[in-house]
């Protein structure tokens, strides 16, 4: 690689090094890898978010179904996970068997940055603001459905929460 050797008779000393065509050809090199990279990185980043965001859902499923197992701390009659306030949130609800009945916000969750619900459909392929439903104290579910998120490039990700309780998460399309 070094193109250039002089080499003085009287010293016999000979210097070598890069010319500076050799130079720039490989930090432009250099420039190209990086850049592949970054890219790269860059969409693996938004796919790795909107996995995050339904594992985080999915996670909000799994202990409202727990907490409709556990020990009744609020004289419940079922929890629910509900859609929140607008496509960013959704929340864990208790319904008490209180005369009147009410209902209690136990947690509420933001979904991850350029994340969003787009729809939420029950078994019967009707849009609704209900995630799913677990009796209380034998945690069956009452009503399951299956929520999409998409994330701010349009790829989506699809949560599925079945009669049996089964929660699944599919693959981001």
């Amino acid at each position: 690689m070094f193109a250039h050797v002089k080499c003085q008779m009287s010293n016999v000393k000979c210097t070598k090094a890069f010319t500076l065509l050799e130079l720039l050809v490989t930090i432009a090199i250099m420039m190209i890898l990086v850049g592949t990279g970054v890219s790269g990185l860059s969409r693996y980043r938004q796919l790795n978010e909107l996995t995050l965001a339904a594992d985080e859902v999915k996670d909000a499923i799994i202990q409202a179904q727990t907490l409709s197992l556990s020990p009744d701390r609020f004289d419940a009659k079922q929890y629910e996970i509900d859609k929140g306030v607008d496509a960013t949130h959704y929340k864990i609800v208790v319904t008490t068997d209180a005369i009147p009945p009410s209902l209690l916000d136990i947690k509420n969750f933001t979904i991850r940055t350029g994340v969003t619900i787009i729809s939420i459909v029950d078994q019967s392929n009707i849009s609704t603001t209900i995630i799913g439903v677990y009796e209380v104290p034998t945690g069956k579910v009452i009503s399951g459905s299956k929520v999409t998120l998409q994330d701010s490039n349009g790829k989506q990700i699809d949560i599925t929460l079945d009669a049996n309780g089964r929660v699944d998460v599919g693959r981001v399309r």
